[in-house]
Formats: C-alpha cells, sequence, structure tokens
C-alpha cells in the first residue's frame, strides 16, 4: 500500500535509544545502519554531525538524501519533538508485536480506534499506531526499493506539483507551500492590480491604458430616425424658396449630422448658402452650416447639430489605425471627421499650428490632446518641449515631463527670452547643417553620431495675446523669424489664443503660419481672422472645430478629442517613471536677446558663475565646445558660446578649427586654467 511519507531532518544524527522503531535485543529489529553504530559505541567514537545547520534550500535537501542514499540510510529520522505528535516513520515492513518497546514485559499493543472506542479509550490513534513509553508512534509499511528507484522517487517529487492535501492541511498551510520554502521566499504584499496599471514605469511607447479605459460607439440608430425626418424639412424649405432638390446621403457625425444635397440642373450653389438661416428657423436648431460644395463631391453640405452628441476621447483617436499606422514624425490626433473617420496630421509637415477660440470652446483641451499625442511617440531624446503659460495654470500639470527643455514658462519677459533662445538655437543649427552641407535635421541626424543629434523643439504658446499686449512688435518679430526658417532646423510652434483679434493674430503671423484651427468664436469676422472664411460662428463649442491647412484649403470640420486633467497625470507620472526627471536649461534674459556683448547682462565674461564649473567639464571631458558646455552645464547656447569664447580669450582653448568636425585644442591644463581665470577677475585680461 503507497503511504504518504513526510521527511522530517535535523542538524544531529539521531541516538539508537530515539529511534521509535528501536528493537531492546535480538537482530529481527535492526535497520540498516545499526552494525555502523554498534561499532561506534564499542570505539568509544561520537559520530560527527556533518552540518549544524538544517538543509533549508531544494538543493540542500536533495543532497542530504543522496548522502542517505549512499550510507544506506534510507529513512530520516524526525527530530525530536517537545510535544506528542503522531510521528510516521517508513521502514521496509511491519515490525512484529515483539519487536516494539515493552513487548518483553507482556505489554500489548495499543487497540485500534474502533476498539479504543468501544472500551472507552479516546480514539486518537489511527490504523498502525501504537502507544510506546508515552510517545505515539504510527508506521507505514511501504515496499523495499533500489537506490535508483527511491532517487528516481525523490527527484520525481522534488519536480512534480504537491498531491492533494486534506482539508485540516490546507488550513493549517494555506498558501500551499512548504514551511521551509516560506522562510526563504516571505510573503509580497503587491500593489493592486489597477494602481499598478496607472503608475507603472516601463516600455516606451507607453501603452494607452493610462489615458482612460475604451470608449465604444454608442449605437445612432436613434439620431438617423430623427435625421430622417429632418431630411423631409430640408427638402420642403429648399422648395418652397425655389430650390429644387434631393437628399442624396444623410452621413451622422460625432457632434452633427450632415445632409448631402443634390441640386437640380441650373440650380446655383450659392442660393442655398444664403438659405441658412431660414433654414435654422425651420428645423428648430441652434445653427445650421452649410458648405457650398463638400470638398471633393457634387453634393451641398448640410450640417445641423446632433441630438445624441457624444465626445471622442484622446485614447480612441490614438487606438486608431490613422495614429497607429501613420508614418509621422510629430503625430497630432486632430479629432474625427463628420463621416467618423480620425484626421491625424504631422507637425512637422505643417510646420507650424494656430489655435483660436473662446473660452469653453475646447482649445487648451485640444492643445494638451496634442502634446500627449506628440510625446507618446517620440521619446525626450528626439522631442524636447518649451511650454509658455501666460496664465500660470494651464501647463502646471506637466511639471517634471522628461520632454521639457525648461520649466513652464509664465513670466511674459521669460516667455520672450524662451522664444530668443529659440531663434538662437535655430540659427545655430543652420551653421551646423551648412557646414555638414545637410538641408535639414532629419539629413543631419543621419549624417552625425547618435551623441551629437539635434531633437526637433516645439514651443507651445497658451495664450498669445498676453504676449503680444506686453511687448507686441518684438513677439511678433521672433515668431516672424521662427516661422519662415525654424522649420529645417526641427523647430516648431504651436499658438494659442482666446482672443482672434487683428491686433493678436498680425497679417505677418497668419502668412507664416498656413495651418490653422479655429473653435467656436462669436462673430464672422473673427473666424475670418482665423481661416480666412466665416463657419467658425457656426460651431456649437466643446471641441467641435474647423481645421484648415495647404492640405485642406476648406475648412474641415472634426470633433476634437479630449483628456481628463487626471489622466494627464497618470501620464506624466508613467514618462517620469520610464525617463526620470529633466535637466531643465536656463534661457537668457530678454535684454540682450541676441547674444551679443561681452557677459551676461553686461557684466564680464570671467564673472559668470559658471567659468569654473566650465572649466572642470572641459578638462574631464577634454570636450571644448559650446554645444559640449550646453548639454554638461544644462545652459543656454547663447551663454555657453559666450562661456567658450571666454575661455579661448583666457588661453586655456584654441580657436574653432576650419575643420567644424573637430574640437577646440586645450591649452593649459585645470591649474594653470583656475590661475589664468583669477587673474583675468582681479584685473588681468578682462579688467576695466
Amino acid at each position: 500500500m503507497e503511504v504518504e511519507e513526510e521527511v522530517a531532518f535535523s542538524g544531529e544524527p539521531p541516538r539508537d535509544s530515539d529511534h521509535p522503531c528501536h528493537p531492546d535485543e535480538g537482530e529481527q529489529g535492526k535497520l540498516p545502519g545499526d552494525e555502523e553504530k554498534v561499532s561506534l559505541e564499542q570505539t568509544g567514537e561520537t559520530p560527527v554531525a556533518e552540518s549544524s545547520e538544517p538543509p533549508q534550500t531544494a538543493v540542500e535537501i536533495l543532497d542530504h538524501l543522496l548522502a542517505s542514499l549512499e550510507a544506506g540510510e534510507y529513512d530520516v529520522p524526525p527530530p525530536p519533538q517537545q510535544e506528542t505528535p503522531v510521528e510516521r516513520v517508513s521502514t521496509n515492513r511491519r515490525p512484529p508485536v515483539a519487536d516494539l518497546p515493552g513487548a518483553a514485559s507482556g505489554e500489548e499493543p495499543e487497540p485500534s480506534p474502533k476498539t479504543a472506542a468501544a472500551e472507552g479509550e479516546p480514539a486518537g490513534l489511527r490504523h498502525g499506531a501504537w502507544r510506546a513509553e508515552g510517545r505515539v508512534v504510527e508506521v507505514n509499511s511501504t515496499p523495499k526499493i533500489g537506490a535508483e528507484e527511491r532517487m528516481r522517487e525523490i527527484r520525481d517529487r522534488l519536480v512534480s506539483p504537491a498531491p492533494e492535501r486534506s482539508t485540516v492541511e490546507d488550513r493549517a498551510n494555506s498558501d500551499g507551500r512548504d514551511s521551509a520554502v516560506q522562510e526563504v521566499f516571505p510573503d509580497v504584499n503587491l500593489p493592486d492590480e489597477e494602481e499598478a496599471k496607472r503608475f507603472r514605469a516601463g516600455a516606451f511607447p507607453p501603452p494607452l491604458d493610462i489615458l482612460g479605459p475604451a470608449v465604444r460607439d454608442e449605437d445612432r440608430e436613434d439620431a438617423r430616425e430623427l435625421a430622417d425626418s429632418q431630411a423631409e424639412i430640408i427638402v420642403d424649405t429648399l422648395q418652397n424658396f425655389g430650390v429644387k432638390a434631393t437628399v442624396a446621403h444623410i452621413v451622422v457625425g460625432p457632434s452633427v449630422i450632415q445632409f448631402q444635397i443634390e441640386l437640380a440642373p441650373g440650380i446655383k450653389v450659392s442660393k442655398v448658402a444664403g438659405l441658412a438661416n431660414d433654414l435654422t428657423m425651420a428645423l428648430a436648431v441652434v445653427s445650421v452650416r452649410v458648405e457650398a460644395p463638400i470638398l471633393g463631391q457634387r453634393y451641398v453640405g448640410i450640417e445641423i447639430p446632433n441630438p445624441r452628441r457624444k465626445g471622442i476621447a484622446l485614447r480612441s483617436a490614438m487606438e486608431s489605425e490613422e495614429f497607429q499606422k501613420g508614418d509621422f514624425l510629430l503625430p497630432l490626433p486632430m479629432g474625427m471627421r463628420v463621416d467618423s473617420r480620425y484626421l491625424v496630421c504631422g507637425l512637422e509637415d505643417m510646420p507650424h499650428l494656430l489655435v483660436a477660440g473662446t473660452t469653453g470652446s475646447g482649445k487648451s483641451v485640444f492643445v494638451n490632446s496634442c502634446i500627449l499625442g506628440m510625446c507618446s511617440r517620440r521619446s525626450p531624446d528626439a522631442l524636447r518641449l518649451i511650454l509658455v503659460d501666460p496664465k500660470h495654470v494651464e501647463f502646471a500639470i506637466y511639471e517634471g515631463l522628461p520632454h521639457l527643455l525648461a520649466r513652464p514658462v509664465s513670466d511674459p519677459r521669460k516667455a520672450i527670452s524662451a522664444l530668443s533662445w529659440a531663434v538662437q538655437e535655430m540659427e545655430r543649427r543652420t551653421e551646423c547643417f551648412a557646414r555638414a552641407r545637410v538641408r535639414n535635421l532629419a539629413s543631419y541626424n543621419e549624417k552625425v553620431l547618435p551623441k551629437d543629434r539635434f531633437p526637433n523643439i516645439v514651443v507651445v504658446v497658451d495664450e498669445l495675446a498676453d504676449l503680444m499686449y506686453t511687448a507686441g512688435k518684438e513677439v511678433e518679430g521672433l515668431i516672424a523669424r521662427l516661422a519662415q526658417k525654424a522649420r529645417a532646423a526641427g523647430i516648431h510652434l504651436i499658438l494659442a489664443t482666446q482672443r482672434p483679434s487683428v491686433d493678436v493674430i498680425t497679417g505677418l503671423i497668419k502668412a507664416n503660419v498656413p495651418a490653422r484651427v479655429a473653435f467656436a468664436v462669436p462673430s464672422q469676422t473673427d473666424s475670418r481672422t482665423i481661416i480666412d472664411t466665416g463657419g467658425a460662428d457656426k460651431l456649437l463649442g466643446k471641441g467641435d472645430m474647423l481645421f484648415f491647412s495647404t492640405r485642406y484649403p476648406r475648412p474641415l470640420r472634426l470633433q476634437a478629442p479630449f483628456i481628463t486633467e487626471e489622466r494627464t497625470l497618470d501620464f506624466v507620472e508613467y514618462m517620469k517613471g520610464a525617463f526620470g526627471e529633466p535637466e531643465y536649461i536656463e534661457f537668457e534674459d530678454a535684454g540682450n536677446p541676441t547674444g551679443e556683448g561681452n557677459g551676461r547682462n553686461g557684466s564680464s565674461i570671467v564673472d559668470d558663475p559658471k567659468m569654473e564649473e566650465a572649466i572642470r567639464v572641459v578638462m574631464d571631458t577634454g570636450i571644448a565646445s559650446a554645444s559640449g558646455l550646453q548639454r554638461y552645464l544644462n545652459i543656454g547656447y547663447p551663454r555657453a558660446g559666450r562661456i567658450i569664447t571666454g575661455l579661448e580669450q583666457l588661453g586655456i582653448v584654441g580657436p574653432q578649427p576650419a575643420n567644424s568636425s573637430k574640437s577646440r585644442d586645450i591649452l593649459m591644463d585645470e591649474d594653470g586654467a583656475f590661475e589664468a581665470l583669477e587673474h583675468a577677475r582681479t584685473g588681468g585680461l578682462f579688467g576695466e
């Protein structure tokens, strides 16, 4: 009969008297190894324990078992027990009564549980158990097997899963693991699954789970039934004004329902456009927009609000095939068309974007969606952001985002410094492109080493009106310079404002920013200021927008995606966990936007507090260049350029070689460089 075998281990070899089945006399009850023990007793030698510590790991247990097998000891006795639990000892046979302790004195073995219960004895002893000297001993009979079979059995038991256990054992050890394993591998309290999903740091691009749950499209049958009744009203109204037409198609979009009208021969398209107010009254809706004609089709579009309007989650837009398979360097999830198709554009193709709309129209939410769309596809090594937030609240949520080049700028004068820095960076990159004989950033990055590549830079301004009111001419000039030349340098602009007036969106800015997004505005004049045509005054707000660009010369109506503040924070936390905290740079004072002069704010170059650190960087790295100082000191390029010029004038580094790919020569050691700097500060070369 197969009986489950429990083996306990002890650090000391057991004594003969402690063995529960050791016979008092006779050869019949001897177990393997008894002869060796007798010889040790006769010689007076004491067996030496192999280890003072019991085996803990599976490997140690197996080694202990192998040693027992080699010695012929197939059964390892359990350690001494403080109490009197039931012990299980496997032997090759069931010993007779005469072999048990007490048999010589004529004691009878303990009866079975049934007999004990009948005589009033507690039925606590199981079948095959005897009471001997106050201890309860259970002897299980197992067939005699050889060493190889026993070894195979041990291996199978170590590898195979544990057999089913009784309910009592499951309650005693509910996790199903051996007690020795529990000591080596303690329990670990894992975080909640949802929290781990939201804040885990891992691979890039990030999982879309951090943007919220997937939004399922709602059934639009109710909207279609309403659209059928509205179509009859449209046809009757046009007929009353002498316009013969039929409804060719009805398209139910996320925010509007578009009726594609086919006009009878001889009917002017402009006549339908002039009936917008009459259709609004007949349909009893908030507004009616007439698209005459629909771009690329032979129909006139009449758009009315969808009574079953729904928003578009940013995750839905980023899960779309257009976003996932689009070959865009800086993808912008623009939104969903009227025909329920998503539109995704690349900022590198625009190459700048102007966003305007009144408060509450969805302008800021759209800008946030654009930021997350770009950051989700480009790492901080390939994309850096400059966020200008004069309102102090819109971009504060991005504090710590690894893609940031500097902290979000809220002071208008500091914002001008940021634009000035962008102009200087554009000029520096243009010079590098000319020396490398390339035309744009992509070609330059393919030609140079990875460590020398330039990232794309996107300057996002949340409220352009505040900057224009602070220093209109200066800001307009900086924006115009960036818009004209920054595309090749990999620098792009996203300008947003809630005051689309001509003094904010000037003709010079409009001429250099061809891609524009118009949200709801109060008047047709404001609509024309943004997209050069009316229509934005008919929008519904809350993400309803018109997109105008060189690719779409006729405004395209879209429903912009939305993202909550909580999910934006989750995205920022994930990025911080994946890439760490960013290292910010400092922008120069706006009082010297061109970077000219000897020092910072008119002071001497040697008085710059970064001079000592710059000398250490040059000596430690062997890199004597403005770009190297900019990278190691986290400062702006104009300041780094002035420092490297000062080091050249001090004689610490040599002039820029004709071959721009080579760095400047270092002419002094570190001690000599600090002596030259101290001499200049005490009235030497740069003394005034």
